[in-house]
């Protein structure tokens, strides 16, 4: 590669037979093109991701960007050694900046894509704290973004949040989603997030009672293995009288409904409790300023959606 003003860094590298050598792979290449934006004297626009930081992101995880996730997937620790590559000493004094994109929605993208499907066919559930905050952005707005960063001559931070500063509720989210694209009524519907986990945790017929319901249950059955007697009647009874208890619990909040529910998972669940909005001002710091605000932007998803329903 030669005679480049800018390269822009969108690709995950995927090659490799073990998750490591993925990682070692992204890690090569992304070394690689430092190196050639330092030969070339010019600049280079990575694109980083939110899913380096934990799940549920807090005011101080967004002040201290080194607190990363102990996520052990593939992709969250090759974008978090990425992060590292590009501020090493090693490359220290490339012009280079990394975009920690937020939640990218808008026509093609994977978390619109997630909403459509999700509440065409369900009722999604999401917890019901105050100010579930999805840290939005939407994809033209990324684009611009780039391009801003492309053209800009003056020193940016190493690191920078892609991420709309209008507030949007994980509710907001997918609730809108549903609503621009005319399905019927009851697309989300919120709970304690302590019940949703209670809920995901059911494995088959075997409930995963949690706290003290679950250790009264091992201590009659511990009780009832010591005394030889498997089928005790009074402890039989107590146990089958719990997990009802518990079972009913479950049932009256997924049954009876007009669609089914379709209930987050544990990585998902710890999204949705993210109650921390990022202060960073790119107005400030490089005279950028967000254009698509969050209910324009989910309308023209759902139009592109529906006619991509209507053409196929």
């Amino acid at each position: 590669i030669n005679d480049f003003d800018v390269i822009i860094n969108c690709a995950i590298q995927k090659s490799g037979n073990t998750d490591n050598e993925i990682i070692e792979n992204n890690k090569k290449y992304v070394d690689n093109l430092l190196e050639y934006t330092r030969s070339n004297n010019s600049k280079l626009i990575d694109l980083s991701s939110m899913a380096v930081l934990p799940p549920r992101v807090t005011s101080q995880t967004f002040q201290n960007k080194f607190e990363y996730s102990l996520e052990e997937d593939w992709y969250s620790i090759s974008k978090i050694e990425t992060e590292k590559i590009l501020l090493s000493s090693k490359h220290e004094n490339v012009n280079s900046v990394s975009i920690r994109a937020g939640i990218v929605y808008g026509p093609h993208m994977h978390w619109s894509n997630i909403a459509f499907n999700r509440t065409m066919n369900h009722e999604v559930v999401v917890p019901s704290i105050e100010n579930s905050i999805c840290h939005a952005i939407h994809v033209d707005d990324l684009c611009q973004l780039i391009i801003h960063l492309m053209n800009y001559e003056g020193s940016t931070p190493k690191i920078i949040y892609g991420i709309n500063p209008e507030k949007v509720t994980w509710h907001d989210f997918y609730h809108l989603h549903g609503l621009y694209s005319n399905f019927e009524e009851g697309y989300v519907r919120m709970l304690p997030a302590e019940l949703i986990n209670k809920i995901i945790k059911v494995k088959g017929d075997e409930l995963m009672l949690p706290g003290i319901k679950r250790r009264i249950i091992d201590f009659f059955r511990s009780l009832n293995r010591y005394l030889r007697f498997s089928e005790l009647p009074p402890i039989n009874r107590i146990v089958s009288f719990l997990k009802k208890l518990n079972k009913g619990l479950i049932d009256s909040e997924v049954r009876d409904r007009t669609k089914p529910s379709f209930f987050p998972n544990e990585f998902e669940l710890e999204l949705y409790q993210t109650n921390s909005t990022c202060d960073e001002n790119l107005e400030e710091l490089f005279n950028f300023k967000y254009s698509i605000p969050f209910k324009v932007g989910v309308k023209n998803t759902c139009n592109w959606f529906k006619y991509q329903i209507h053409k196929s």
